[in-house]
């Protein structure tokens, strides 16, 4: 009977062992007594570390207090005992950062007491997914202004760049993105900008500022300028988003108003806006093919009128105050700003438009001293289109954020749904393996073996999917990286056997690039290296040399080499040159560094011959150093 029991519990710690997710036993005390190698690579604990110490060491600090609360809870309160279901949490690996995990808690009686056992998962990756819908979304809206929208850190670095500020400032995303806002700004106005960059790290918001900056062609043009802080959840300032709009032919046509009547009738009758001229009292005196062609009445319909007709009436008893203050004080609230309010046809329809007013004194040739005369001109647009425009950007940001979930319920059953069966399969392999070695013989064991590869493969297949999908969708945080040190930490993961060899010939550059998406680039040209090496004295060296405006990257082997008509085909997906069933490959790695790399702006290609070895060579921009 005990040597039953002691099977059990035999059985129990391999089938911990073999579980694909970190697993952690505590006892009522809150003591950890069991773990799994998963959990030690989780969380970065040796076995001997973890044991007899309280699951607290795994929680970080600003949850630490109320732990002991919750875990008591679920040990004495069956209510409070989710039975297995996940939860979303923070845990605290042993180097002080925090991951975000998934949970799930299971009791377990024994005649020791109850334990809780916890599966683990790392979900940083399901994190970022979730982030990548917010940053799908609002590039949809971004890419899709016709304004120019980018965004900038604290020191006035360019971070974004739209289309709309493509076609603005002439420069495109690529030729911008990395430089000082500083290189777009005349030499007058360069204090001004970086008074602005004050503004912004005190977290003020710059609205409608008007100013000049310099296209890629050299011409200035008159620009209206809202900045806004970007702010974290602890309210640190993290940098700025801008939206530049081209004021130049407003700009032209004020400066031609107030300069001359002759040229002032010539604009008001070609100008698609409507502009709109009116005395102190707020009359019109002014209207051209424009404004008729906005509101609907001729120039003798209108001429000698209050502005108030092209009003709807919650807007005149405000617009009748606004304009008594300005006659007394010479301000007024609107007046220099671009506002968005609603205007009222002949046929008494109301439409959305744009509105900016400027103030002008009629030049006298009298020779007696008088006050000016101070007069309004308002530039008048219809705003009816952009607005159906914005009504269609928010269905199709609906429709994004549909896709997005979609994308997101996808990645999370490849993840779980479609790994579940594969981790029963494992198991179950693992247990008929263990505990019937004899009687299913060595021929039954050699077919177990072929299933357990299987099944790894089919697990190492999903894996690749995921992130070979996840290179265009999900934007990584870009990051300084010494080559030198990540090929040595890919080196060291891969374990090579001891014939075989990885060094760096030639030093290799430090890029700003995606650690991750360089990490799996340098892993899978290594671990091709070794996996098809058939020499008795393995040789890998990694070189890299300048080549114009590129780093030319290689990595060499002495082995097995490739027959050149197999040089294109082994980088298209799925594609392998051994049959499944001999190599563990799933065709993914060298069509992820194709896509890696090409994405960056770079090509790969392979030099090799049958029995001479390989040499894998990619290029990446230098601007990248």
């Amino acid at each position: 009977m005990k040597s039953n029991q002691t099977s059990s519990e035999e059985r129990f710690r391999l089938v911990v062992e073999a579980a694909p997710n970190a697993m952690i036993m505590v006892n009522k005390e809150g003591k950890i007594t069991l773990v799994n190698r998963q959990a030690e690579s989780l969380f970065g604990y040796t076995r001997e570390e973890f044991l007899n110490q309280t699951i607290e060491l795994l929680v970080p600090e600003r949850f630490r207090a109320k732990h002991p609360g919750y875990r008591d809870g679920f040990f004495h309160d069956p209510k409070t005992r989710p039975m297995g279901a996940g939860r979303d949490l923070f845990g605290l690996k042993k180097n002080g950062t925090e991951i975000p995990i998934e949970i799930g808690l299971n009791p377990i009686e024994t005649k020791e007491g109850i334990f809780t056992l916890a599966s683990i998962i790392d979900i940083t990756e399901r994190k970022k997914i979730h982030e990548q819908k917010a940053r799908l979304m609002l590039s949809a809206i971004v890419e899709s202004s016709d304004d120019a929208i980018f965004g900038k850190d604290l020191e006035g670095v360019i971070t974004s760049w739209n289309h709309g500020a493509e076609r603005l400032y002439g420069y495109t995303a690529k030729e911008a993105v990395g430089k000082s806002m500083a290189f777009l700004v005349p030499q007058d106005r360069k204090e001004e900008f970086f008074k602005t960059l004050e503004h912004i790290k005190r977290g003020e918001r710059i609205e409608h500022y008007e100013t000049q900056r310099r296209r890629k062609d050299g011409t200035l043009i008159n620009i209206s300028l809202t900045v806004s802080p970007i702010v974290d959840i602890d309210g640190r300032v993290l940098g700025a988003s801008g939206i530049a709009r081209d004021i130049t032919e407003r700009k032209r046509a004020e400066r031609t108003i107030r300069s001359s009547e002759a040229r002032y009738h010539a604009i008001l009758k070609s100008a698609l806006d409507g502009i709109i001229s009116a005395d102190i009292k707020g009359n019109i005196i002014s209207w051209n093919e424009g404004a008729q062609a906005i509101f609907g009445y001729s120039d003798k319909e209108v001429l000698g009128k209050p502005l108030t007709l092209l009003m709807p009436e919650r807007y005149r008893d405000p617009h009748q105050k606004g304009l008594e203050h300005f006659r007394r004080t010479g301000e007024g609230p609107v007046i220099g700003k671009v506002v968005e309010l609603a205007g009222l046809r002949k046929d008494g329809s109301e439409f959305p438009l744009e509105l900016s007013i400027t103030t002008w004194k009629k030049e006298e040739e009298e020779e007696e001293e008088e006050e000016e005369e101070t007069f309004l001109t308002a530039v008048v647009r219809d705003i009816t289109e952009r607005k159906r425009a914005q009504e269609k950007q928010a269905e199709f940001l609906k429709a994004v954020e549909r896709s997005n979930q979609e994308l997101n319920e996808f990645a999370y059953a490849v993840s779980h749904d479609l790994k579940a069966p594969l981790r029963g399969i494992s198991s179950l392999a693992e247990w008929i393996g263990t505990d019937y070695s004899k009687k299913i013989g060595e021929e039954g064991q050699k077919q177990f073996g072929l299933l357990s590869n299987r099944v790894k493969r089919m697990n190492s297949l999903i894996d690749g999917i995921l992130h070979y999908s996840r290179i265009e969708r999900v934007q990584e945080e870009k990051e300084s990286v010494d080559l030198n040190l990540l090929v040595w930490e890919v080196s060291d993961l891969l374990t090579p056997p001891k014939h075989i060899a990885i060094r760096i010939e030639r030093p290799l550059p430090t890029l700003v690039f995606e650690r991750a998406h360089l990490h799996q680039l340098f892993q899978n040209l290594l671990s091709n290296a070794v996996r098809f090496m058939d020499k008795p004295k393995g040789e890998i060296k990694v070189n890299c040399a300048g080549d114009g405006a590129y780093w030319r990257f290689g990595v060499q082997d002495n082995g097995a080499g490739i027959d050149t008509q197999y040089h294109e085909r082994i980088f298209r997906l799925f594609e392998t040159l051994a049959p499944h069933d001999e190599t563990e490959s799933t065709g993914i790695g060298l069509a992820l560094v194709k896509k890696i790399v090409e994405r960056a702006g770079g090509k790969v290609w392979v030099e090799s011959q049958l029995g001479k070895g390989s040499t894998f060579f990619f290029t990446l921009p230098k601007d990248k150093t």
